[in-house]
């Protein structure tokens, strides 16, 4: 009897390590200070905004209140530029995005949007103002880079934007996984002496 104690009591670790709930964040960049061309990485809220190559700025919202920050991408100054958004290592779903510019077109700038890891995909930054949902593609992912695929003739093509909004899962505790392994021992130890 005591025997089947061992393994039903790591199933109960297991099953509630597993019941770890999501965490959703949204990053709304207003603990940056409004300024231009920067190159450090950006943290908020467990999430890192890296420049791989050119710069972003920090730009007032005008969607929001005056302190109200956006991320602004463009290619004044420097060429084309490239970002890489990632939440602490973790795998992460990014959910949406709030579109504050989304680029002239007149000026021939353009931008993609690519999910890195998971089932992986690129979207084009859409043509309009407003929340944007990412798809299924942009889900258990381990990055999100937005690239400036053409750096246009004018700044006024920049892609900004705000309230990226970011979902990600906490790893299993080590206490689940060392209760896994010992049930996994378990299980083998009971195969073997039948």
């Amino acid at each position: 009897m005591t025997t089947r104690l061992g393994p039903i009591a790591c199933a109960a670790i297991l099953i509630f390590a597993s019941g770890a709930r999501a965490v959703t964040v949204v990053v709304d960049y207003d603990g940056a200070t409004k300024k231009d061309f920067v190159t450090t990485p950006y943290y908020e809220k467990g999430v890192t905004t890296t420049v791989d190559t050119g710069h972003y700025d920090f730009y007032s919202d005008a969607t929001g209140t005056d302190d109200d920050l956006a991320m602004n991408i463009d290619n004044e100054g420097g060429g084309p530029t490239r970002v890489t958004i990632t939440v602490q290592g973790l795998t992460f779903d990014a959910v949406g995005v709030d579109v504050i510019n989304p680029a002239d077109a007149a000026t021939g700038e353009t931008y993609t949007i690519t999910a890195i890891g998971g089932p992986g995909g690129t979207m084009a930054v859409p043509a309009v103002t407003g929340p944007v949902t990412f798809g299924p593609q942009f889900q258990g992912i381990t990055a999100l880079v937005i690239t400036q695929t053409s750096p246009g003739s004018a700044s006024t093509g920049a892609f900004t934007f705000d309230n990226l909004e970011i979902r990600s899962l906490p790893e299993p505790s080590a206490t689940a996984s060392l209760c896994a392994a010992g049930l996994a021992a378990f299980a083998l130890s009971r195969r073997r002496t039948r």
